[in-house]
C-alpha cells in the first residue's frame, strides 16, 4: 500500500482517497530541531536572536525522533485511510523558545523582532537573488498571523527545552541553514 508521510498542504488529505491506493497521512507540526538550530547559533554569536514578526503567536513544535516513532506505529497498525498527527506536549511562543535557549546557553542579549512589512519586502526582493532566503521571509510572514497551536495534552513526547538540550551539547557549535538564525520558519 501506499502511505503519504508527510502531509504540510491540506490538498493531500483530499487526493490520497481519490489515488485508489490504501494511504496514511502523518502530519507534523514544526521541527523542533529546526528552530533550536535558526535561534542557537546568533546567540551564541551576537548574543541577539531575530524573530520574525511579534513572537507572541504560539505554536506547537515536535521533536524528530518523536515524529519517526509516531511513523513508526502508524506504519504497524494504523488502519488505511487514517491521518495522524505528530505534535510536541507544549505550545509556546518565538520569544519564549528564544528565552529557553538563552538560558540553555547562558547567553543574555537582545531579540530583534522584524516587522512582516520588512518580510515581506525581502521576501519579495530576495526571490531572485537568494531564493532560500526569500522563502524563509515569506514562511516568517506565513506563520505570524497563523493558528499554529495544538491541544497536545494527549500526546507523550518530549518538551522544547529537552529538544533543545539534546540539540545543544556544551561547547558544540550551533548552526541553521547558511548561518540561520532567523526563527518563524519550519
Amino acid at each position: 500500500p501506499r502511505r503519504l508521510l508527510h502531509a504540510a498542504n491540506p490538498q493531500a488529505v483530499t487526493d490520497a482517497p481519490a489515488s485508489g491506493s490504501a494511504w496514511t497521512i502523518v502530519r507534523p507540526t514544526a521541527f523542533a530541531e529546526t528552530l533550536v538550530a535558526f535561534l542557537a547559533a546568533p546567540i551564541r554569536g551576537s548574543g541577539r536572536a531575530f524573530v520574525f514578526g511579534r513572537g507572541d503567536n504560539p505554536i506547537n513544535f515536535v521533536a524528530a525522533a518523536d515524529v519517526a516513532a509516531i511513523i513508526d506505529r502508524a506504519m504497524a497498525g494504523a488502519p488505511a485511510g487514517a491521518v495522524v498527527e505528530a505534535a510536541g506536549p507544549e505550545n509556546l511562543t518565538l520569544d519564549q523558545a528564544v528565552a529557553e535557549i538563552r538560558e540553555l546557553l547562558g547567553r543574555p542579549g537582545p531579540t530583534v523582532h522584524v516587522p512582516l512589512s520588512i518580510l515581506r519586502a525581502a521576501a519579495a526582493v530576495l526571490r531572485l537573488v537568494t531564493p532560500d532566503i526569500a522563502r524563509l521571509a515569506a514562511r516568517g510572514v506565513a506563520m505570524a498571523p497563523a493558528s499554529l497551536h495544538f491541544a497536545a495534552d494527549r500526546l507523550d513526547t518530549a518538551p522544547f527545552p529537552a529538544v533543545a538540550r539534546n540539540r545543544l551539547p556544551a561547547g558544540a557549535p550551533a548552526s541553521g541553514p547558511r548561518g540561520g538564525g532567523l526563527a518563524g520558519t519550519e
